[in-house]
């Protein structure tokens, strides 16, 4: 029974890592640290992993609005086209930043692991 257990709960586990998507960007730290804890080495490498792949995919997306803010008219500064631009730009920033602390978490949960060995 408790085999079991382990493999539905690691089954569960993998499900949950392979379609956070962009969903991991919003997480809250106070989840991802708790999570954390209780993950194995080769959880908290594919966590890193996970992370860093979906901040690779947001840097195409800034680009794009930076591009897009840089080729606005003078006239279109003060638009609610602009405005919407810069929100998403600081949105996209905000998911960044907080990939950026899961990143050290799961790096920093990983050390704590490793030592403890």
């Amino acid at each position: 029974m408790k085999k079991f257990a382990v493999l539905l709960l690691a089954a569960l586990t993998l499900t949950w890592f392979a379609g956070c998507g962009q969903e991991q960007a919003d997480r809250p730290l106070e989840e991802v640290r708790a999570e954390a804890q209780k993950l194995d080495a080769a959880q908290l490498e594919k966590a890193i992993a996970t992370c860093k792949k979906e901040l690779a995919a947001l840097e195409p997306k800034i680009e794009d609005l930076k591009k897009q803010i840089e080729g606005l008219k003078l006239t279109e500064l003060a638009s609610e086209k602009s405005k919407e631009l810069v929100s998403n730009l600081e949105q996209l920033r905000g998911k960044i930043d907080n990939l950026g602390e899961q990143i050290e978490i799961y790096t920093e949960a990983a050390k704590a692991k490793a030592e403890a060995k």
